[in-house]
């Protein structure tokens, strides 16, 4: 999925970095590997209590879940409250869930709702356009790279966050978590055609604000 965002920016080579080093700082590639078959099972098997099965759904997608709670709340510590709080959730209404096959979309609505929660509780502004706050995410971002570079990449993670609520949660979902557009839709309870389009429009912005970053003077 990545390809065609960076050949839609293709005249930014270093987007390429900034997107790998996007899911390295948020511990993406640290998230238990399991293929879809294997989640399914393993859904099937928490159904009926299964404390192993329910570790290994834990284990698989904290790290995803805390990133993109990350991403839209700008706050570490509401993040890991709102994970806690989706994990609560869905070992209560895990009975509820129709079909076994579509518990990661299932899963990330519930933690979209706890930030939407979250955002409520603190009285913050839906469209979340905060300064970031912490300087070791950008650390972890560029370890080693020099100046230019980490310069680079921080300026591309500041026009991603900088978008709007409604733009910037597709980018994450699609470029972040690996979603299809039927589970970003599916997350965000909106048409596949509508998050096509809003994907389309975040893209054509980052593009642009990163033409005019370094026209020259």
């Amino acid at each position: 999925m990545l390809f065609g965002f960076l050949r839609y920016t293709a005249n930014f080579t270093f987007l390429a970095s900034f997107v790998n080093r996007w899911r390295l700082a948020t511990f993406y590639s640290l998230s238990m590997p399991l293929s879809k078959p294997e989640i399914t099972q393993l859904v099937d098997r928490a159904r009926a209590n299964d404390r192993g099965a329910w570790e290994l759904l834990f284990r698989r997608f904290q790290l995803p879940l805390l990133a993109y709670c990350n991403e839209m709340l700008f706050n570490r510590e509401d993040a890991l409250d709102a994970v806690q709080q989706c994990f609560i959730k869905v070992i209560k209404h895990l009975p509820s869930l129709r079909e076994d096959r579509k518990f990661a979309g299932w899963l990330f609505r519930i933690a979209r709702q706890e930030c939407i929660d979250s955002i409520r509780r603190k009285g913050r502004q839906e469209k979340l356009r905060q300064p970031l706050e912490s300087d070791d995410f950008s650390s972890a971002m560029c370890p080693g790279d020099n100046t230019e570079r980490a310069d680079d990449i921080q300026l591309a993670i500041t026009f991603v966050r900088g978008l709007d609520a409604d733009l910037r949660e597709p980018m994450v979902l699609y470029y972040l978590e690996d979603f299809a557009l039927e589970q970003i839709a599916e997350v965000m309870q909106l048409p596949r055609g509508t998050v096509k389009s809003r994907l389309h429009r975040a893209r054509q912005i980052l593009k642009q604000k990163m033409e005019e970053a370094y026209e020259p003077a």
